[in-house]
């Protein structure tokens, strides 16, 4: 990924940047759905310290059947065929998505619907021929949990011999020609000196795409406080991304934060924003329709049931909370030289009941 914008001056960058919020207004009145999560299961074979969901502590109540979320896709699918747009691509995730019983014939269903699916996994259970089931029921792209060398990675996901499992997934996944396998990494304060050696790990496997992201304060790490990163962890995990942009592995840090203007396009082929409410929605487990699945479970952020309404016509009349300037209506926020920009980060790390994000990086990287 190279920075194409590198050598732009600032002023020229604002004016992308103008561009991009300009788009936004226009999703704010007329949102645009392209990723459409389904949450398969809250059930997971790990136990991380990190999950923002708490997987694996949450009790399922009457979690949706095949028949349902075929349904639901069916219906979308006719909705936004009448209204001349396109499909969203469904991107399949849990807990473990594979703890769902028949998930692949699940997805070649919904596949034949005309979606392009992809997975988020820990890739646990993808042996050869889970991976071949994947490629076949039409999987496009999937993101693997690595989260640091063995002993690391097995201590943060709580899970004994799960690292050589992690990364023959990995090798499976690619013999079995899926167009995009992704390792994903979270870091904290105790693998952040492992990047290097997470890097080579990565080339080994023949892997080309390695996300990098920072641990949240949001679910199980909220408790974990000890494993939170400091300015100068925030700062090495950008610098280390923007250094390594001329490297045969296509390195990105996550959707996660604004960065600033500097070091935007140096991290991602994107320029950031949250896409929370205006290209993206969810269906939990129980048919719950939210926004993206990382943000807070609260009431007020849950907008109907598949089981009761209709999902389109929720997504078109009631996701106001996400197509509103929330950094608008903070103290913190408003005032921010950055804030046309940032627009008070990602929904996933908004303090709700203080109206202010819980991690701000324009801070972190003063």
């Amino acid at each position: 990924m190279k920075d194409i914008f590198a050598d732009i001056p600032n002023e020229y960058k604002n004016e992308h940047f103008k561009q991009l919020n300009d788009y936004k207004e226009e999703l704010r009145k007329d949102p645009k759905l392209k990723s459409l999560f389904i949450e398969a299961t809250l059930a997971c074979n790990e136990h991380c310290l990190h999950c923002g969901s708490n997987c694996g502590d949450v009790k399922m109540n009457t979690p949706l059947s095949d028949r349902e979320i075929i349904g639901v896709l069916a219906k979308l699918k006719n909705d936004l065929m009448l209204d001349k747009k396109g499909l969203p691509f469904i991107s399949v995730t849990g807990g473990e998505p594979l703890l769902r019983k028949d998930l692949i014939s699940l997805m070649s269903e919904i596949s034949k619907l005309g979606y392009d699916w992809g997975m988020t996994s820990n890739g646990l259970l993808i042996d050869k021929q889970t991976a071949i089931a994947c490629k076949k029921a039409g999987m496009y792209s999937i993101s693997i949990s690595l989260d640091g060398l063995k002993e690391s990675h097995e201590w943060f996901r709580q899970t004994e011999n799960s690292y050589e499992k992690t990364l023959e997934a990995v090798d499976n996944l690619i013999e079995a020609d899926i167009e995009k396998v992704m390792i994903t990494t979270v870091i904290h304060k105790k693998n952040i000196d492992e990047l290097d050696r997470i890097y080579e790990v990565v080339k080994k496997h023949n892997c080309k795409m390695w996300r990098i992201t920072n641990i949240e304060p949001i679910g199980r790490a909220l408790a974990n406080k000890d494993l939170m990163l400091d300015k100068s962890d925030y700062k090495k995990i950008l610098n280390y991304i923007a250094d390594h942009q001329d490297d045969e592995i296509e390195i990105l840090y996550s959707c996660n934060h604004y960065v600033g203007l500097d070091m935007e396009r140096k991290i991602r082929p994107w320029y950031y924003f949250c896409r929370a409410g205006l290209e993206v929605a969810s269906i939990q487990y129980n048919g719950d329709i939210s926004g993206c699945l990382d943000i807070e479970r609260r009431d007020e952020l849950i907008f109907g049931n598949v089981r009761e309404d209709d999902f389109y016509s929720i997504w078109k009349n009631k996701f106001d909370i996400f197509r509103q300037h929330k950094e608008e209506k903070s103290e913190k926020c408003s005032t921010c030289e950055h804030k046309a920009n940032c627009q008070g980060g990602g929904y996933h790390t908004w303090d709700f009941d203080k109206n202010e994000p819980r991690l701000c990086m324009i801070e972190q990287l003063q």
